[in-house]
């Protein structure tokens, strides 16, 4: 009787407390944006989730994509009101629930990325028609570090010194204010993700079937793992801050991508095991996401 009780209490709190509770992963939730859209596929509105294991609360009635997380109450993204409004790189308190606009964006900066220093006082983000931008928050000048060479998906280190970035399905990593590159680090790469700790990159290549095989890359040796091979297409990559699970996302097909259904996966870096952290309903695309 007892022991009954006690598997009963036990599967009671994997319940309550989701993975994260029962030694199946070890991030504290998962932060979302949604783009809704309405019955014929158009742009609505746009909504900011934070989600842990057992539970998912809205955080704001906000549109803010390429999220990059600079600590566990601060996020940096791009923020707008919806197509053919201003877009602004902005910062988000999520303690506070209060967003700061940074600086206006001129350009198309479709497939880029944000990112900034720990207090914030400069920000890079790509500009496909200036390249990678560095903004300086306290004087309020900008600076193009780089000029476009069919640039995609730049990221600059916390210390503003090292950039990657990726050009025709190349990786490449370069010195900030260096005019030659460091070179390309991997081949034929479709998206990436740098951890935390900035030591390694999670990356995908495109299969045959059109779907996404998952490597690790590790920056100090430059060795290749591999990690697992998707069913569909990943678009996007998280690693979460003690750099031990990434999340990433898949879409079901669909006529117009907007209805089609997103599916956010967490996986193990030890075991290469993934769970099924959120699906989303119809029409609620998701465009960013940060494991925490």
């Amino acid at each position: 009787m007892i022991r009954n009780r006690l598997i009963a209490s036990a599967i009671a709190v994997c319940m309550m407390f989701g993975t994260v509770a029962c030694g199946m992963g070890n991030s504290n939730g998962i932060l979302l944006t949604k783009r809704v859209s309405s019955g014929n596929g158009q742009f609505d509105h746009g909504e900011l989730y934070q989600k842990s294991f057992g539970s998912m609360k809205k955080v704001d009635d906000i549109y803010l994509k390429d999220l990059t997380k600079l600590d566990d109450n601060t996020v940096v993204g791009v923020y707008s009101e919806g197509p053919g409004t201003p877009r602004y790189v902005a910062s988000y308190d999520l303690k506070a629930g209060t967003m700061t606009k940074i600086t206006e964006i001129e350009n198309d900066i479709e497939n880029q990325r944000i990112s900034a220093n720990a207090d914030l006082s400069e920000v890079y983000y790509g500009d496909k028609e200036k390249g990678i931008v560095k903004y300086d928050t306290v004087s309020g000048e900008s600076e193009t570090l780089m000029a476009p060479e069919k640039l995609k998906e730049p990221v600059v280190t916390r210390d503003g010194k090292t950039m990657f970035y990726i050009s025709d399905w190349n990786l490449i990593t370069r010195e900030v204010g260096k005019k030659v590159s460091g070179g390309i680090i991997a081949s034929n790469v479709h998206t990436y993700a740098l951890s935390n700790d900035e030591k390694f990159i999670i990356f995908t290549r495109l299969g045959r079937e059109y779907n996404s095989i998952l490597y690790k890359l590790d920056l100090e040796t430059g060795e290749e793992t591999y990690l697992k091979k998707l069913d569909n297409q990943a678009e996007m990559i998280s690693i979460s801050s003690d750099n031990t699970e990434f999340a990433y996302v898949t879409y079901t097909a669909a006529f117009f991508s907007s209805w089609g259904r997103t599916v956010l996966n967490v996986c193990d870096l030890k075991t290469g095991k993934s769970k099924v952290a959120f699906k989303s309903g119809f029409a609620a695309y998701i465009p960013s996401i940060i494991l925490f």
